[in-house]
């Protein structure tokens, strides 16, 4: 019943293997581009436990809140990338065909010319003559900067920048956090032993100054330590979150405590993510507006004086 042919004959695949006397976590190990590790060790747990039918319901969920996670983070980010990007394009497109014959008009006019003109006039010539330029800068910036990023101390100190970012910053802790517990959660609620649970839950988070944090973690837990005084020494997981794991440790409820902070966290997330889209709009309208008014105002200006000027000698 799949649509997409890649994962058909994926499924394909795993449907025979299975019937060749393969054990599906085994089978759908087979392809790791297609079933991550929490798929694959969630079902080992499910057919070892014989709660497979629980399993698969539970993925279906953490997956569900994953991708409903993710969709307001894409949804959010489209429009000021898209918003920018006409930006640019409106701007440099005024600069280098529009901007280029008005000011002719006007110099062919004479007289002085305000100090915002002279200005847009130096930023127009720069626009036409090294406009090639300026985009190989651009290209080239935007692949060493993606370079950079894929080594491991550039990605970890690219993600240690994003946390200390005023807005995005609190943002992004937010949704590790709730990809963290939800992951961690639904792993040892399905059976999968502490370590490895941390393990994966380490690579879902996604950021590099978390996954050391817990791999720091996942030592100490080793060593005989509880989950939450292994996290306790960090800023990172915020003290609520950690009073919560404790509770669940002496309870033996720490599978509900951390849906518990999933759940928190994702709302809060989804709360931030709402307010920042009804919040960007306006600032780039504005952002884009300004722009666009100061150029007319530039190009207008020496025009009225010009006016004004002949209005006098008449």
């Amino acid at each position: 019943q799949v649509e997409n042919e890649r994962l058909k004959h994926v499924m394909t695949q795993v449907r025979k293997s299975v019937n060749e006397g393969t054990a599906l976590h085994l089978a759908i190990r087979e392809h790791p581009r297609v079933f991550p590790d929490v798929y694959a060790n969630m079902v080992e747990a499910g057919e070892k436990s014989g709660t497979l039918e629980l399993v698969f319901a539970r993925l279906a969920d953490f997956v569900e809140a994953q991708v409903r996670l993710n969709s307001k983070v894409v949804s959010a980010l489209i429009y000021p990338v898209v918003m920018i990007a006409v930006s640019l394009i409106v701007v440099s497109a005024l600069m280098i065909f529009v901007v280029p014959q008005m000011v002719d008009v006007i110099v062919e006019q004479g007289g002085d010319l305000p100090w915002i003109t002279e200005a847009l006039i130096a930023v127009s010539e720069t626009f036409v003559s090294y406009w090639w330029l300026m985009l190989l800068l651009m290209i080239g910036g935007g692949w060493g900067f993606k370079r950079w990023k894929r080594t491991p101390k550039g990605r970890h100190s690219w993600h240690r920048i994003v946390l200390r970012l005023p807005i995005a910053g609190r943002l992004t802790r937010k949704i590790v956090i709730a990809r963290f517990s939800r992951t961690l959660g639904t792993l040892l609620s399905s059976g999968v032993p502490l370590l490895n649970a941390l393990d994966i839950a380490k690579s879902v988070s996604d950021n590099a100054v978390y996954e050391e944090l817990i791999e720091n973690a996942r030592t100490a837990i080793r060593d005989g330590a509880g989950i939450a005084d292994s996290l306790r020494g960090s800023d990172k997981f915020p003290p609520m979150v950690l009073q919560m794991i404790a509770v669940g440790e002496k309870t033996g409820e720490v599978e509900q405590m951390l849906d518990r902070v999933a759940a928190s966290y994702e709302l809060q997330a989804d709360t931030t993510i709402s307010r920042l889209m009804v919040l960007m709009e306006p600032f780039l309208i504005l952002f884009l507006g300004t722009i666009v008014a100061g150029i007319v105002f530039a190009i207008l200006l020496p025009m009225l004086k010009m006016n004004e000027a002949l209005r006098t000698s008449r």
